[in-house]
């Protein structure tokens, strides 16, 4: 019996397996988004979302909402084993002065 090396295959294997684990945790929030962009105002957006992690009034009139997301374990059960520790995704949501979202934006961490 042979041993084979792992090489840059098997990177590209678990990365492709990290986005699949984060990414199911997030379609309702991505597809929710994308419908109610330039239509649903924040109390509707809280009522589906919840609260966000953080907000801030702009001078402007408008907010911003940001909603962040942690996978608190990697596929290898440590936590820490990737660069920066917990993978992270947020989503930044931007109202109008009338309280309807007007823009968002999905970004990690």
């Amino acid at each position: 019996m042979r041993l084979q090396k792992s090489g840059p295959t098997s990177g590209l294997v678990v990365s492709g397996l990290f986005c699949l684990v984060l990414g199911a945790c997030l379609p309702s929030q991505w597809e929710y988004l994308i419908d109610a962009a330039d239509r649903a105002t924040q109390d509707e957006v809280r009522k589906r979302m919840g609260s966000p992690s953080l907000t801030k009034d702009m001078p402007d009139g408008d907010s911003v909402w940001t909603y962040r997301y942690e996978v608190r374990s990697s596929l290898v059960g440590r936590r820490g084993d990737m660069v920066g520790g917990s993978p992270c995704m947020e989503y930044v949501l931007t109202f109008d002065a009338q309280e309807i979202l007007r823009h968002w934006v999905r970004r990690p961490c």
